[in-house]
C-alpha cells in the first residue's frame, strides 16, 4: 500500500487553531443560543391559540410532529453524510465493512457545520419574517392617532359634553347648568 509510520505525541498544529475552535465555540453558542429562543414563543402562541379544553392535546401533538420531523431522521442523515467523508473503513470479522478508521477532516467540518445551517437556516429566516410582519402589524395599530385619550365612548369637547348629558335620565339639573 504505502509507506506507513506513527511519531509520539501531538500532531503539530498551527498557530491560529487556537483562534479557530474559539471562532467556532462562540458562533455555535450565539447559533444555539438564538434557535433556542424560539422554543418559548412557540409554546406561547400555541397556548394563545389554542382553546383551553384542548392545550394538553396541542402539546403532545406538537412534540409528536417535532420528534417526528426532527428527532428521529436527524441521527439517519447525519450519519449518513457523515459516512461519506470516512477515507478509510475497517471490517468486521465475518468481512463486512466496520466502523470508520480515518475521517477527512476537512469534509467533516463542512458536512457537519453545513447541514447544521442548513437546517437552522429556514428556521431563522421564518422567524425574521414574522418578526418583520408583526412589527409591521404593530407600527400600524400604533400610528392611528388616538382620539378622545383612546376612549371611544368619551366625548370630543365640552359641547358634546353637554348634549350627552343632557340626554341621560340620570344627570341633574346642576350638572346641565354647568354646560350652559
Amino acid at each position: 500500500m504505502g509507506n506507513n509510520s506513527a511519531t509520539l505525541g501531538q500532531c503539530p498544529k498551527s498557530e491560529d487553531c487556537s483562534m479557530k475552535f474559539i471562532y467556532y465555540t462562540v458562533i455555535h453558542v450565539i447559533g444555539g443560543f438564538f434557535s433556542a429562543l424560539g422554543g418559548v414563543p412557540a409554546y406561547m402562541i400555541m397556548f394563545r391559540c389554542v382553546q383551553p379544553e384542548l392545550k394538553s392535546l396541542a402539546v403532545g401533538l406538537f412534540t409528536l410532529i417535532m420528534r417526528m420531523l426532527a428527532g428521529i431522521p436527524a441521527p439517519v442523515y447525519f450519519g449518513a453524510l457523515i459516512d461519506k467523508t470516512c477515507l478509510k473503513w475497517g471490517s468486521t470479522s465475518c468481512g463486512q465493512r466496520g466502523a470508520c478508521r480515518l475521517y477527512d477532516s476537512n469534509a467533516y467540518k463542512y458536512v457537519y457545520l453545513g447541514l447544521s445551517a442548513v437546517l437552522r437556516g429556514p428556521s431563522h429566516l421564518i422567524s425574521v419574517v414574522f418578526y418583520i410582519l408583526i412589527k409591521k402589524h404593530f407600527e400600524n395599530k400604533n400610528s392611528r392617532p388616538i382620539e378622545n385619550g383612546g376612549r371611544e365612548d368619551a366625548p370630543m369637547n365640552k359641547e358634546d359634553n353637554c348634549k350627552i348629558k343632557e340626554h341621560l335620565p340620570s344627570s341633574s339639573d346642576a350638572e346641565n347648568e354647568s354646560c350652559i
